[in-house]
């Protein structure tokens, strides 16, 4: 009978232990919804003075993160990021009065995917801890779409098209985050990272004018390819939840 209920109870002890292992390994793996406020730097950003080449305001950054803790201090993650920033009106260079013209501005976007390191102070016992981060990544950006048209007579005289221009780059964002402890599986956590991503872009523009031909107004298109390199970026100060 000894013999029996020892082989019970080490039975029971042997799947206690498998059951809290796979908790534990449970615990070690998190997803991420994060929104922050992102604010450009250097060159993407618009200076009221200086010259400028990105006219970038201040936007949103919105993020989506999967995340593994492999030990006690360190693990590794994968990010996506939106990045959108509007941008400042003298970003083309004339102005308009919405009579005799009107100019439509799009914003800058960029997509990056990301993976890099994570070392934290997550412990089983801790309601809160401490974790930073280094991804490098690529990124892909659109230039914004600009539209300026003239009218005479209130009809069209004249309209300049700046089309998107996309591009490619590398990425480097390190980061500093905190979290406390909501509920047994989630955390609220409130971050601090910086985006770098020198891009190259090319795009096209469309100017388009109407020329007297027979007594008649003929449309007359002239199209003119660009290229640009730009420095992407931002300081972004967010709050997610890691469940």
């Amino acid at each position: 009978m000894k013999k029996y209920l020892t082989s019970i109870l080490l039975l029971v002890a042997v799947f206690s232990y498998s059951q809290e292992n796979e908790i534990q390994e449970e615990q070690n793996s998190y997803y991420e919804v994060n929104l922050a406020y992102s604010r450009p730097t250097g060159e993407y950003k618009f200076w009221p003075i200086d010259e400028n080449k990105g006219y970038a305001l201040s936007g949103i950054n919105i993020n989506l993160t999967a995340k593994n803790y492999l030990s006690s201090f360190w693990g590794f993650k994968y990010s996506a990021n939106i990045i959108v920033n509007p941008v400042y009106k003298s970003f083309y260079y004339r102005e308009a009065n919405g009579v005799t013209s009107t100019l439509r501005i799009g914003t800058w976007k960029n997509l990056n995917f990301s993976l890099g390191p994570i070392f934290h102070t997550k412990n089983i016992n801790n309601s809160t801890y401490f974790e930073i981060s280094t991804q490098l990544g690529i990124n892909s950006l659109n230039r914004p779409k600009v539209n300026y048209t003239e009218y005479e007579n209130g009809q069209v005289h004249s309209a300049n098209t700046i089309k998107n221009g996309f591009g490619i780059g590398f990425s480097i964002i390190p980061e500093v985050a905190f979290y406390t402890k909501l509920s047994s599986e989630k955390y609220l956590k409130v971050f601090f990272n910086y985006f770098l991503a020198p891009s190259y872009t090319e795009y096209k523009s469309q100017f388009l004018f109407y020329k007297e031909f027979e007594n008649e107004m003929i449309p007359v298109y002239v199209v003119n390819s660009y290229e640009e390199s730009i420095v992407i970026s931002a300081f972004n100060l967010g709050v997610g939840i890691s469940f």
